[in-house]
């Protein structure tokens, strides 16, 4: 047995290895290569695993053609994550030779595996074409590209049970999305979908809202970081409103049209599960963020918003501070990069005491001074639930954080 190995029974027991089945997660050390020979012996022995998770382990493609072998002599094990690994395009024809073989996948997370080029990923999907039985598909910054997509999304229609697909961070371009939108239709139980950071523009965007209205399940959006013109948010807005279900709307860094971010609010007002809104780095302009902080009341399951970068003043500050009150579930509150001064900072300080579920809030590069802070401090002294506000780089002079003394409070 390695080194690695050893030291990982140490530290969890033999506990950690299920030998009864479930799953088995050995992530985030130092198993190397060397590890992972053990761990392929060892596989063959638990004859009811259904879950594997190798995530980070400074696997190489080495690694992966050892636990690939093993892997594809466990008829159990559906679910497979591999992610964060330097497996490169060897590693990943290793996988693509697997998936030929056992095609029984659930889940397979490859997302963030270094050193795969454009080639190597196209190998990878055209294994991943014979797994008929998936529900999960997590591709992340897989150096997919449009063509990486002609080659799978046609294979779409043979996965009638396929639930969430991300591909964010890759090279996906209006033709790879024309494709997706062609052949995802098929999969009518989609319930995720993120394509964030891609190369995807405003004609890609009205592509793809086409299709998201079919999905009557569909629970989280994630394009952040994509460039959405008029027409893209007029069709992706009567998408969101068909979108029922919908539970996480993820529109950071967007480009989004002020008037169409007014729309985009309004739509959003009728899915009344939402429990996740990232609008941040986009000009929405006061009138979308008013209108925002008006219909805060109907998102009575909301539990994070982010809204980073949205020139937020005083005045829609204390607007949100009012909605916020009615927001039972809200954990987490990001109004950092904005231009809040001390009333705004008052308007949320009185807002706390209400927000009996709040974690954390961000206040951090806005202009707060010192009468802005201590409404907060004073607050806070009440409000033993919440974990941290961060007040960095505002106006308050250092003698006054240093007087106020809260260990909540973070100026840093």
């Amino acid at each position: 047995m390695s080194k690695r190995m050893a030291k990982h029974r140490a530290q969890h027991g033999e506990e950690s290895i299920p030998n009864q089945g479930g799953s088995w997660s050995l992530s985030n050390n130092s198993l190397g290569d060397a590890g992972i020979r053990d761990l392929a012996k060892v596989l063959p022995s638990l004859v009811a695993l259904r879950t594997l998770e190798i995530e980070g382990v400074s696997m190489s493609h080495v690694g992966v053609s050892q636990i690939t072998e093993s892997v594809g002599n466990c008829n159990t094990i559906i679910n497979i994550n591999f992610s964060r690994n330097a497996i490169g395009d060897a590693g990943a024809l290793s996988m693509a030779k697997l998936l030929e073989k056992k095609q029984d996948f659930h889940l397979i997370n490859l997302s963030h595996c270094f050193s795969v080029t454009s080639e190597g990923g196209r190998r990878f999907i055209e294994g991943l074409l014979h797994c008929t039985e998936l529900r999960e598909i997590h591709l992340e910054s897989l150096q997919l590209d449009d063509v990486s997509l002609q080659i799978l999304c046609p294979g779409f229609s043979n996965m009638p049970s396929l639930k969430t697909i991300m591909l964010s961070e890759n090279s996906i371009k209006y033709n790879g999305l024309r494709h997706l939108a062609q052949h995802l239709c098929t999969c009518t139980l989609i319930e995720a979908i993120d394509l964030s950071s891609n190369s995807i523009d405003n004609a890609g965007v009205e592509t793809l809202s086409g299709v998201l209205s079919k999905f009557k399940n569909l629970k989280k959006i994630i394009l952040s970081q994509n460039k959405i013109g008029p027409s893209g948010a007029m069709k992706l807005e009567e998408a969101i409103r068909q979108c029922k279900q919908l539970e996480m709307l993820h529109l950071q860094s967007c480009s989004l049209p002020e008037n169409h971010g007014y729309a985009v609010v309004q739509a959003l007002v009728l899915c009344q599960e939402i429990e996740d809104i990232s609008l941040a780095v986009n000009t929405l302009g006061e009138r979308s963020l008013l209108k925002l902080a008006e219909e805060l009341h109907h998102f009575h399951r909301l539990r994070k918003i982010d809204l980073r970068l949205c020139g937020i003043s005083d005045t829609v500050c204390t607007s949100l501070a009012s909605g916020f009150r009615c927001c039972l579930h809200l954990e987490e509150v990001n109004l950092s990069w904005n231009t809040i001064g001390d009333e705004g900072a008052c308007a949320l300080a009185c807002a706390l005491k209400h927000m009996k579920m709040l974690k954390k809030m961000d206040l951090g590069k806005n202009q707060i001074q010192e009468r802005g802070a201590e409404a907060i401090a004073e607050e806070l002294s009440v409000c033993s639930w919440i974990k941290l506000i961060c007040l960095w780089s505002n106006q308050v002079p250092t003698s006054t954080a240093e007087k106020l003394k809260e260990p909540r409070l973070n100026f840093a």
